[in-house]
């Protein structure tokens, strides 16, 4: 037996009776093996018999790819993300590799580069990056230019400043189509929920926000901030919304989770949805369809993201992709119930 009691192909080769290479191109499934079918069985079962297992590192040395590939999402306990995880993981399988998923969570001291060196020392043979902030002159991917040089990198969420490839998804069209909606419904005074980050002026779904109320010369948005972007921190957000002077008759939330908190949170307080208050969201979560009413959506088409970032890191991987690969994709609002629309459902382009 080999090392740590593993067996080796050499043990496989002794049980089966034939020689090294033979069972090395049998369970390499090599084109150039020409071998008797009562041959093959008999290596085949020798492995089997022995508990025999390929060692991947090797087959990566010799072949310089470990059909691999790295995966950099915010957090898997957000339904929105293992959507996407589990999209993507299912194109990088049919595809024929393998995943490994690192987490960017806030707080842990785990940033976008300490995950992305990581899976550069890994040596996968491509990496999707979800990206984690959204600068207005776009997303830097944070390694050295030799590194980035070496191994396929794939932007996803948001566009780049450093001509990386991404898959971008366009917040400010999103929010904007969500905030006219509202206005064309007859409100005025529309809130916004949203954690820090996504209160800063250039956050591209207060931009959104705040653009559609300008062009009808509307009040500026009423900010209510949360402690975070989860179901809680939305609940939490709209303690105070009663005292709020103005109290927006409508609300646009950052993200789905956020506003699924916050429809609960208003009705503690009393009030109804839509009557009192109407209220959207982000992403397009299963979550929202169940709520009554259900709620209403800035839908993201996450199979449509995870397909095309996938195809545009294998292009890469491939070398088929010699010019920039970025694509932009527009969401869609998905109108239910929860924004007082007659009419539901339907999408709004």
């Amino acid at each position: 037996m080999g090392g740590y009691g593993m067996p080796t192909l050499a043990d496989v080769a002794k049980r089966a009776g034939v020689a090294l290479s033979t069972v090395s191109a049998v369970l390499n499934n090599r084109p150039d093996c020409f071998v008797s079918e009562e041959t093959r069985q008999r290596i085949l079962k020798a492995a089997e018999e022995l508990g025999y297992r390929p060692n991947y590192l090797a087959r990566s040395l010799a072949k310089g790819k470990t059909e691999t590939i790295g995966l950099i999402i915010y957090e898997v306990a957000n339904p929105y993300f293992a959507r996407l995880a589990d999209e993507i993981e299912r194109e990088v399988r049919q595809a024929g590799y393998q995943l490994l998923l690192c987490t960017n969570r806030d707080g842990i001291n785990v940033d976008d580069r300490s995950n992305l060196e990581l899976l550069s020392n890994q040596r996968v043979d491509g990496i999707l990056v979800w990206a984690s902030r959204y600068p207005a002159e776009g997303y830097t991917v944070p390694l050295p230019k030799k590194v980035k040089s070496r191994i396929p990198i794939v932007v996803i969420g948001y566009y780049t400043k450093d001509g990386t490839d991404y898959v971008a998804i366009d917040r400010e069209a999103g929010t904007y189509q969500a905030t006219k909606h509202l206005i064309e419904l007859g409100h005025k005074q529309i809130g916004y929920i949203a954690p820090p980050w996504g209160m800063n002026p250039d956050h591209p779904k207060l931009v959104g926000v705040a653009k559609a109320l300008r062009e009808k010369g509307l009040p500026e948005p009423i900010l209510i901030t949360s402690d975070g972007h989860t179901r809680m921190a939305g609940r939490l957000a709209v303690q105070s919304f009663l005292t709020l002077k103005p109290r927006p008759t409508a609300v646009v939330c950052y993200n789905d989770l956020i506003a699924i908190g916050a429809y609960r949170g208003l009705k503690d307080l009393g009030l109804r949805i839509p009557e009192d208050v109407a209220l959207i969201g982000f992403d397009g979560i299963e979550d929202g369809e169940y709520l009554d009413p259900p709620l209403t959506t800035v839908f993201v088409p996450v199979e449509a993201l995870s397909q095309l970032a996938v195809q545009f890191l294998l292009n890469r991987i491939k070398g088929d992709a010699k010019e920039p690969q970025q694509e932009t994709i527009v969401p869609e609002l998905l109108v239910r119930g929860s924004c007082g629309a007659e009419v539901m459902p339907a999408v709004v382009k």
